[in-house]
């Protein structure tokens, strides 16, 4: 019996499994967001009409068609890709041949053609495009034939333009809900998107949104993979392949219950980091901030099968009293010796504060001890990084600390590693005789790639997982600049930052698990810079939890004129190019950067002379540029601290407000505000003036009467010491190299005597070597030491 496929011709958007009824806005968002021109326009077409209506053929199983793939106008490409395969990933269609037939100039020698036969998908790319290709009028970009191996299947296929960004089109039944984009499908009930039905489809009705329990907000997602956040007093733990809670709160009650109705469904960690450091992480951060932080290892991913309802399940998942959160994974595309002089008189971001554009005067710090960031460790969450750039010699492989980063054996051609590689350069660009220069570029450098295995055989964009692992490789003071935002679900016009993982509109922000590594890290004097997002929005409106202690960086101008799209405002005022390319603004920002015109390292566009081992940038703009500036800034400042006033650097939010207090002040602030822009020279000098704790009063009265006994200490050893007031005090060991060997307390502490002891271990619970040590006891801005031995 022959069954009708229905292909309807539409503009492709990378959503999966949403309601129709917000599929219209969805899409011009998408197509305004992800394009430079709106003409840019992909159409799947099957009958060479080049129409918007549905085509339909029919087809039985062993039937073999052909679709082709055309494009109809786009702006920039510098590369494809498609993916041709079942969207369960089970093998029903079998792509028997692909051939490209582009008809734009250019070499296809290098087009690669993949079956993978677990899945049956098939993979067609090609690199071999100029810089900047352009399409003005339709050229068929691909012709692929495949066989129905059975009428039950639905079929996915996804372009991808590397410059361009990503499009996906959704071809599946009506299992899946309504898709929004268009549905080409077998089976005898099929509605085609776009108007187009199919034989058998009356009574096929799709329900009406008050008629489907839902969440308040929903967002695109990974349609096979949702994360479980247990509840906070439980410990769930991975034992043998399987899930057991080792305390009494029995959080998986009922939960096996609940997800065998979506069939087998598999578990893993959301993150690979030692089941070990995360509860240290809990355990100090804790003792430091006096707040209750969330276990990590808490955190799970649960794989279902395609034709589960991820939503339905996830509201089943919830009403579990064991579960404090369950939300499909958010899909978040996966986008974006040197021969040339020295560049760096053109990074207007290193001048000083009295400049004009207004720079952040990183030249000063230089001169200072400790002013490049040489004693801190910067941690970039991004997608992907170029390793070979020739003036990015800290950036290679061997700096990743994410254990769950991609470890396919190639890069799929859509995950860019331009946009991580300018973000590099901004603060570690090697100071040499060329190209750009870091802010911080005598820091150490970590890279967290959030492009990871996590989900299966293909790459995901999960962001907590990286920064999970950031916050597990750091110490206290080292900094987390993460200049990726995330889409305010469900209305993909609203960038946030990415403590907003997982949450959509009109929903308020919710204890997520990037939130919860952001809180830890911080916890742990972590410094986390977070991008406020380029979307011209006002996050003042929107109902923020609380303050997770991040620093959120807006984007301001840096001169008048020049980039009219992103900046036409002048310098020191909110970049305000429009609804996709403008800063966020409002209380809930902190400090700005520069977002106009920023010369760093990568793409090219700037100078490509030398191959992309030695591509420099001059249009790195918004919040993604701003982000760095000011993580480059917080190195510096905390490196200089712990240079000259104490090897314990001050707590976040003392860096927080010090940058603020002491930045040069926004321009037109009525206009939306993104905060000052950082001044190093006025930080460290106050730091130098005043030579007391950030944020403390400097008439804190001296702590009396330290003791240590017994002394020397076989291992242990007590410190005794008295307070005359109230204060914040941190004691910690030292070896005579002035590493800290352990933190012993970290907390506000009450007028009177108190103690603490030293058991002889480090912060790991290794036994220390005998030999000299130092106690140092922080209190109100002051330092006091008392030298001690430990003897075995």
């Amino acid at each position: 019996m022959k069954s009708v496929l229905t292909l309807s011709d539409a503009h492709s958007s990378h959503c999966a499994k949403q309601n129709a009824h917000v599929f219209l806005s969805l899409l011009l968002f998408t197509l305004l967001r992800v394009m430079p021109l709106q003409a840019s326009l992909i159409v799947v077409d099957v009958d060479g009409d080049h129409s918007n209506g549905p085509d339909t053929l029919t087809a039985e199983t062993g039937d073999t068609l052909t679709l082709d793939v055309w494009i109809l106008a786009v702006d920039s490409m510098h590369a494809f890709g498609i993916t041709l395969g079942d969207s369960s990933g089970a093998t029903r269609w079998v792509p028997e041949a692909a051939s490209a037939v582009y008809s734009t100039p250019g070499s296809w020698s290098d087009v690669a053609v993949q079956t993978d036969s677990d899945s049956s998908i098939i993979v067609l790319q090609s690199t071999d495009f100029g810089l900047d290709t352009h399409i003005a009028s339709p050229s068929k970009l691909a012709t692929v034939r495949f066989t129905v191996s059975s009428l039950d299947s639905c079929l996915r296929i996804v372009v991808n333009l590397a410059e361009s960004g990503w499009f996906e089109v959704s071809l599946g039944d009506s299992a899946f809900d309504a898709f929004e984009g268009p549905v080409f499908c077998s089976g005898e009930e099929s509605a085609g998107a776009g108007g187009g039905e199919s034989e058998g489809s009356e009574g096929n009705e799709e329900e009406s949104p008050e008629e489907k329990p839902s969440f308040l907000g929903r967002y695109d997602c990974y349609e096979e993979l949702i994360e479980v956040m247990f509840a906070p007093e439980s410990r769930v733990r991975m034992r043998n392949g399987a899930l057991v809670d080792l305390s009494a709160r029995n959080a998986l009650n009922d939960l096996e219950t609940v997800t065998e109705k979506a069939g087998e469904v598999t578990w893993r960690r959301f993150s690979s980091v030692p089941e070990s450091r995360f509860d240290e992480l809990k355990e100090v951060g804790e003792s430091r901030s006096g707040k209750s932080l969330y276990n990590m290892n808490n955190i799970y991913i649960m794989r279902i099968p395609a034709s589960a309802d991820e939503w339905q399940l996830c509201l089943d998942l919830e009403k579990l009293p064991g579960v404090l959160r369950a939300r499909p994974l958010p899909d978040m595309p996966l986008d974006q010796a040197c021969s040339v002089p020295l560049y760096d008189s053109l990074q207007v971001y290193l001048d000083s504060a009295g400049s004009t554009p207004t720079g952040i005067d990183a030249e000063y710090a230089w001169t200072q001890p400790g002013g490049d960031g040489s004693n801190v460790t910067v941690c970039v969450v991004e997608k992907r990084f170029y390793w070979e750039h020739e003036d990015l010699t800290r950036v290679d492989s061997a700096s990743e600390v994410n254990p769950d980063a991609w470890k396919g054996p190639s890069w799929p051609v859509w995950i860019s590693d331009q946009h991580a590689t300018q973000v590099a350069g901004i603060v570690v660009g090697d100071s040499n005789s060329f190209g750009v220069t870091g802010i911080a570029h005598g820091a150490t450098f970590r890279s967290a790639i959030t492009s990871t295995d996590v989900g299966g055989p293909v790459p995901f964009n999960y962001i907590p997982s990286a920064l999970a692992a950031a916050a597990a490789s750091l110490t206290a003071g080292d900094v987390i600049s993460v200049s990726i935002a995330v889409e305010y679900g469900g209305m993909p016009s609203v960038l946030l930052p990415v403590e907003w993982h997982g949450d959509a509109y009109p929903d308020s922000q919710s204890l997520n698990s990037a939130r919860v590594a952001i809180e830890t890290a911080v916890a742990n004097r972590i410094n986390v810079v977070l991008a406020a997002g380029n979307t011209s929005a006002n996050i003042d409106s929107l109902p923020w939890l609380e303050d997770s202690g991040a620093i959120i960086v807006g984007a301001g101008g840096s001169s008048d004129g020049g980039d009219t799209e992103f900046c036409p405002q002048g310098d020191l005022q909110r970049c305000n190019g429009g609804a996709q390319s403008g800063s966020n603004y409002g209380d809930s920002v902190d400090v700005q950067g520069i977002g106009k015109l920023v010369v760093t390292t990568g793409k090219g566009d700037f100078d490509s002379s030398g191959g992309k081992s030695c591509y420099f940038s001059g249009d790195f703009n918004g919040t993604s540029s701003a982000t760095p500036m000011v993580a480059g800034a917080v190195a510096n400042i905390v490196s200089y601290w712990k240079e000259n006033i104490s090897p314990v650097p001050p707590q976040p939010r003392q860096i927080r407000e010090l940058l603020i207090r002491t930045g040069t002040a926004q321009i037109n602030p009525e206009t939306g505000h993104i905060g000052p822009r950082p001044d190093l020279k006025s930080a460290l000098g106050e730091i130098t003036a005043t030579s007391v704790s950030l944020g403390e009063a400097e008439t804190v009265k001296r702590v009396t009467g330290l003791r240590i006994a017994p002394n020397p200490g076989n291992p242990k050893t007590r410190i005794t010491f008295m307070l005359n007031i109230a204060m914040d005090v941190i004691v910690t060991i030292h070896d005579v190299q002035g590493r800290t060997v352990t933190t012993l307390l970290d907390r506000r502490l009450g007028a009177g005597e108190h103690s603490v002891e030293w058991d002889g271990r480090d912060t790991t619970g290794r036994s220390a070597a005998s030999g000299i040590y130092f106690c140092q006891l922080r209190f109100g801005g002051r330092v006091e030491s008392e030298r001690m031995v430990l003897l075995r």
